[in-house]
Formats: structure tokens, sequence, C-alpha cells
């Protein structure tokens, strides 16, 4: 699967004074991914967890694809899955998907 996002960790940077919560691609050349600004609709608080939780997604992203090898390994070595593992191993394939196309 090719990969259109930008890829490497996440990290956050704030700005107290700004109001907001930047999340860049890579800490040498500060490429911003997104901003977070905190509204009139948004505590600074919540601004801030959806900041980390999108910080997060490559690193979540990652765990996804190492579950999905995990059983389909298991499923090309011919070892049946419990209809929980099926369950994740659609799970993890379909978030996959939905978060690279």
């Amino acid at each position: 699967m090719e990969t259109k996002f930008t890829k490497g960790g996440w990290h956050l940077r704030y700005s107290d004074a700004d109001n907001y919560a930047e999340i860049i691609g890579d800490i040498w050349t500060n490429k911003t991914i997104a901003l977070m600004p905190q509204s009139c609709f948004v505590s600074k608080e919540e601004a801030e967890a959806n900041a980390k939780l999108i910080a997060a997604a490559p690193k979540m992203l990652d765990a996804l694809y190492t579950i999905n090898n995990m059983l389909e390994e298991k499923k090309q070595r011919g070892k049946r899955m419990s209809d929980l593992e099926w369950e994740i191993h659609l799970t993890s394939w379909n978030s996959i998907k939905n978060a690279t196309e």
C-alpha cells in the first residue's frame, strides 16, 4: 500500500500565547501537519487532547499493521483463528484501508 501522508513520528508543540497546538511531522524541519486552534467551541483541554490523538495517529497505524500482519501470518501457516481474532483481523484491515486510501 502506498502511503500519501507524511511519514514518521509526529510531535506536538504548544503555543499558549497564540492558543493553539501544532502537530509537526519532523522535529528537524518543523513541517506542520496540522494546527489545532482553541476556539470558542472547544476548550483548551479538548483542543490539546484532539491534537494528542492526531499526533499519535502514525504510531496507532503502525500498531494496526503489526496486529494485522501477525494474524495474517497465522492464517498463512494454516492455524485456526478464533472468532475474536477474525474480528480483530478484519477491523484492523478495514481501519488501515480507511486511513490510507
